[in-house]
Formats: C-alpha cells, structure tokens, sequence
C-alpha cells in the first residue's frame, strides 16, 4: 500500500481532453505508482479490432464436467480439499515446459477460501476443486505475515523483516521496492517471464508493477515512464473491452461510482488518516482497471507460451483492510477475480499451461494501538526507554511497525544486541513490554537461542491453533529473529482468538496481517496434482516455494 507517483500537466495535456479532465480530478489526490499509465485506460479507449481478432469470448466459468466437491470444515481442523489422488491431466496443447502460470489473491485465508467456495462467491474455483481435479491446502507462510515479504521469499527465496523496516547500518528506513533493487534481477524466479499488478518484479518484465515503474522513472524521468505504462497496458485494456463488450464511457463511470460509494463508508466509519482519504479512488481503479489489465497480461503470456507468468489480484486484501473478512464488498471483490480465474483457467486447459493458484496471507480482526491507547507506539516506546533508563534519548530506540508485529531496534549499535545486553543498557524495558496491555509476546536474542517473555508460562499458546502448533510457531519466530536487519526486540500484539491489534498509523484497518494470530497465518495453496508436484506440509515457509517453483519452470 505503499506506491509513490506523479504525473506532470503537461503529460496530461498531450492526452485526450476527457483524459486531462480526469486527471486533473484525481492525480491530486493519489499517490499510488501503478495509477499512472492505467489512469489513461479508465476513459475507455477506442476500440482496436485488430487487437482482439480471434479472442471474443466473454466471461467464462471453467467449462469442467461434473458439480463442485461437498466441502466441509470446522474451526477445530481443516483438512486439504478437493481430488483425493492423481487426476488425469486436462486435454489441450500441453508441451514440455509449458507456461507456469501463478495467480495469487492477495489476503485470501484458507477459510475464506473455503467460505468463498461453499458460500457460491467463487464457482470457478469451486469447479476446479471438484471437476478439476484441483486439490487446495494452508500453507504455513512465515514471518511476517505481509504481501512484499512473502514476494521476496517466493520470487528470490530470501527473507527480510517486513514491507518496510529500519536499517542501522544506513540509520534510516528501507522499502522492500529499494531491497529489491540490490538484488540482481537474473536471480528473481520471474526472470525470462511476465509479472503483473505487483510491488515487485521478481526479475520478470510487465505492466502495473510499481518496482519497474520506479526504475524507469529514476531512469528516464516521470513523464517517459508514464507513458511506457501506458504503451504496455494500452492494449491489453482495448482486448479486455472489446472481449467484454464494454462501451468506452463505462468503466470511468463505474470507477467514479466506485469511488464515492468507498469514500461515503470510510468517512462514516471514521477512517480519516490522509492514506485513509486517498484509498477510495485507488481501491476502485484495482478493481475496474488494474486487475482487467493484469488479467489480459496473464492470457497473453499463456498464449505466447512465456516460462512463467505472475499476477497479485488484490481487490480481497484491501476492501478486508477496510471492511473486514466476512463484509459483503469482499464477497463482491471474491466474484470478480473469481471471474478472472475462470477466464485464465480456460487459457490454461486451451494451451496447455500449468496452473498454480495461491494467497500470500489472511487477514485477522484488528483493533488499533492509537485509538486504544491515545499516543503514537513510537511515543510509547519512547517513555518505555526513559523509565528504564533516564538517559536515554527520544528516537534512541526506534520502533517500525510490521502491522501486528512490531520491530524496535537500538539506534547507533551494531548488529543485534542479545537480553543481557538489553537489560544492561535499559534495565526493566523487555518486562515492561511483556506486561503492557497492547503486547502479546516480546521475542529478543539470548545466547545461541531465542527467549520468549510475555504474561502467561508459554506466551505463544495464544497464537496456536489446529494449524499451527506452538513448535511450528516458535520455529518461525526463530527464522524471523535470524533475518539479519529484523530488530533488536520483536514484538508481537495480543491475540484474544478473534482480534488482534495494529501498530501501524497510516491506515485505520478492520482487519490486518503481519505478526501471529488467526487467519492471517495460514494462506492456501490450490494445485492439480496430475500437472505440477506440490507438498505444502514439507514447507516452513513462503521460502520454500521459490525451490519448488524454479523446479516446475525448468520442467
């Protein structure tokens, strides 16, 4: 939630009239990279008929024989869904190494997925659970639980602390966006393949994928990078129209619709931070602009036989943020890319691709810090650093959040400082935060091991559940406090079973992911077992995937 862009009036001008009318409206209000090139395609461009000659279905529901499989789950264990064995592949084109198509729906939990199935929101999916062959299963995912992290260890099988963090060595924040850039691209699993509507690019080339807009903006300027989004997404919006049959003032009229309709709940709802006031719009445009884009980029590199090919539909994750997992703008946002499954799925059995489809995190219920507790969490550890130490200066320790986790680190220090050295510098602080209300567990180093403080004998019993044990959460806290610019004290909110709580003060959030705590931990993965070999058991995390993956691109 995190992209940064502008565009000059001048550029807007060189438009069409109707487009510098509506960029003129809403550029500034936005701050959000992959607006730029796609913000053109919202007034709907003049048809191309050439560019959808021999491609004129409309929206497809997979076209498999049979009914979807009866599911069934409960809160106490939820087994993998779908074919029990081995299915004969689907009939199409199949090749020796065939396009590995990987479709994640940003924020969907395994639950939900379930719900969605049950509940008719995604009969897509449902089809390819039944008739399909197609198995679905949690994955344990990692720490943290949020988007860019878990890209980082899928796309280049490396760990980092968060979307963004503090870095000591540079004493300043750092971006996943600006991690990634330090990473050759020829190592990213997307390299040689396409990427769309993502933070990063995995090494792959594509449209709306706010990593590559930076880079071209940092090398060729605002402008020329606007309009190299524009050239990439351009027809790929013409083919979605004209398959789908939309006239040209429709979709700008349905993302303004969109727009008002968001921005009434949120101000009604008291969401009024300035990132709260600028979602509305952007929310829209994921839905009307972003995801139909990504959704051609996605059929024409299955098409064009590319090695691989990534897409994040992420309408789910952020009307959750804002109304909650079970609201029925989420059940609306579910049908949509549940439709654009369809149509992909479709292109897959046609030429013969594999599908993988999966989530990179859940959401769980939250509460926020501020709101309970009236001051700022760095304020907060602030006053925490002075009554164990009355020396110790504002900002001495710095704390960046990771939504429901938190990482505080000792400025000017090198590496990580273990207990003992904590309590020697502010004598009392890791006691103080186990015992603050708004802290479920305090997890620092100690000696060649990891020691967990918090109210109760065992403070990560809050966070189990029927799929994850207390040693499979350990075990991740203890990956997590091993990533080498994760904190010198790691936090992690309380978890009552249903509610956790927010650190962040950018967003005023109904749901969240990050740290521990409920759904936010347990993603899915949805394979079929006859074309693609896939054992979510065997991972300890989102790291995993990366080995599997590489494997099935090679294939």
């Amino acid at each position: 939630m995190e992209r940064v862009a502008y565009l000059a009036d001048g550029a807007s001008r060189a438009l069409r009239p109707e487009l510098a009318r509506l960029l003129s409206c809403v550029l500034p209000h936005m701050k959000r990279a992959l607006l730029f090139g796609l913000i053109s395609l919202v007034v709907g461009a003049v048809g191309d008929g050439a560019a959808a000659t021999g491609d004129a279905e409309g929206p497809a529901v997979f076209d498999g024989a049979g009914t979807a499989t009866q599911l069934d789950w409960s809160a106490g264990e939820v087994p993998a869904v779908g074919a029990a064995k081995a299915v004969a592949a689907p009939a199409g084109k199949r090749k020796k190494r065939s396009t590995l198509a990987l479709i994640q729906i940003d924020g969907l939990g395994y639950r939900n997925l379930l719900r969605a199935v049950r509940g008719g929101e995604a009969p897509n999916l449902a089809r390819l659970l039944g008739a399909g062959g197609y198995r679905a299963s949690p994955y344990l995912n990692g720490l943290p639980t949020v988007t860019m992290a878990v890209m980082v260890q899928v796309f280049y099988g490396k760990r980092i602390p968060g979307n963004e963090w503090f870095s000591k060595a540079q004493d300043k924040p750092v971006v996943a966006n600006d991690y990634e850039r330090t990473l050759p691209g020829h190592a990213g699993l997307l390299h040689g393949g396409e990427v769309h509507l993502s933070e990063l690019s995995g090494g792959g080339t594509g449209t709306n994928v706010n990593r590559i807009f930076m880079e071209e903006t940092e090398q060729h300027g605002k402008i020329e990078a606007v309009l190299g989004q524009v050239a990439g997404a351009y027809p790929l919006f013409v083919r979605y129209r004209l398959r789908h049959g939309l006239p040209p003032g429709w979709i700008t009229g349905q993302v303004l619709s969109d727009k008002a309709k968001l921005a009434r709940d949120f101000q009604k709802a008291g969401f009024t931070t300035e990132k709260d006031k600028k979602a509305p719009l952007f929310l829209a445009l994921i839905d009307r602009v972003f995801s139909p884009v990504a959704l051609e980029g996605v059929r024409r590199a299955i098409r064009n036989r590319a090695p691989v090919v990534f897409a994040d539909f992420s309408s789910v994750d952020e009307r959750a943020h804002y109304y909650g997992t079970d609201a029925p703008e989420v059940a609306e946002a579910m049908r949509r890319i549940d439709s654009a499954i369809g149509e992909i799925a479709r292109a897959a059995k046609e030429h013969g691709a594999r599908l993988v489809i999966f989530s990179d995190h859940g959401q769980t219920k939250t509460d926020n810090f501020i709101r309970r507790f009236g001051k700022r969490p760095q304020e907060w550890v602030d006053e925490l650093a002075r009554a164990s130490n009355p020396a110790a200066r504002p900002g001495e320790l710095v704390f960046a959040h990771v939504y429901s986790l938190g990482n505080i680190y000792v400025r000017n220090t090198a590496g990580h400082l273990d207990a003992a050295e904590l309590e020697r510098r502010y004598p009392g602080l890791l006691r103080r935060l186990a015992d603050h209300p708004g802290v479920g567990m305090v997890a620092v180093r100690d000696g060649p091991g990891v020691r967990l403080l918090g109210k109760a004998a065992d403070p990560i019993a809050q966070y189990a559940d029927a799929l994850a044990s207390p040693v499979a959460l350990r075990a991740q806290v203890e990956r997590y406090l091993a990533i080498d610019e994760s904190g010198d004290i790691v936090i992690f909110a309380p978890y009552d079973g249903e509610r956790t709580l927010d650190y962040n003060e950018n967003y005023t959030l109904a749901s969240q992911h990050g740290g521990l705590g409920g759904d936010q931990m347990h993603p899915f993965l949805m394979w079929d077992p006859a074309a693609v070999g896939l054992d979510p058991a065997a991972l300890a995390d989102a790291q995993g995937l990366n080995a599997v993956f590489q494997a099935l691109i090679e294939r």
